[in-house]
């Protein structure tokens, strides 16, 4: 019956991040989020939502890790929700989101998504360097952790990222020979 019991206590736990989560996606929706900070919404729920049902068998480092990276994702939300709805809506506004939520994405991305262990570790942070500079993904193999194997929290960080590249493009200037400068 331990083994039952826990399990109840497993799933009761993630409806209610569910529900949670949901709740968040209808205040969003009334306040008038934007598609970036929903998608970013949606990142921070997955995160939490894999917190909460493989927290007992993630590494503290990766706990850690994610706990952080929830910690700094809601306070860029925060930050973008204290903006008027001009900017926020604005192209730049959800430029500016996407490129501190892709910041912090690489920030965490090593240890929250390889298995600790020093070579592991350094394949990790040579790899999250790659991808930075040329979009090249896994180009050392590493093991991998419950947020390295969520097909949804690798599809969001995706999305993010294709929101950005879309704003930067709204923001470029038409003429030929013009660099984009944000800011």
């Amino acid at each position: 019956m331990p083994g039952l019991t826990s399990k109840i206590k497993r799933g009761a736990k993630y409806l209610i991040t569910k529900a949670s989560a949901l709740h968040q996606d209808v205040k969003d929706e009334m306040n008038g989020a934007s598609t970036v900070h929903t998608e970013v919404q949606h990142l921070y729920n997955k995160v939490k939502i894999i917190m909460e049902l493989e927290g007992k068998k993630l590494d503290p480092q990766v706990k850690e890790a994610a706990q952080c990276m929830l910690n700094d994702l809601q306070a860029v939300l925060e930050e973008d929700s204290s903006h008027g709805p001009l900017t926020r809506h604005h192209p730049s506004g959800q430029y500016d989101l996407a490129e501190k939520s892709i910041d912090i994405i690489f920030k965490y991305q090593p240890k929250l998504e390889a298995a600790p262990g020093f070579w592991n570790q350094i394949k990790a942070h040579i790899n999250t360097f790659i991808e930075k500079i040329s979009g090249e993904k896994n180009v050392f193999e590493t093991q991998g952790t419950a947020f390295s194997k969520s097909k949804s929290f690798q599809d969001l960080k995706q999305s993010v990222t294709e929101l950005r590249d879309e704003m930067k493009s709204e923001l470029e200037p038409d003429e030929p020979g013009t660099k984009f400068e944000h800011r």
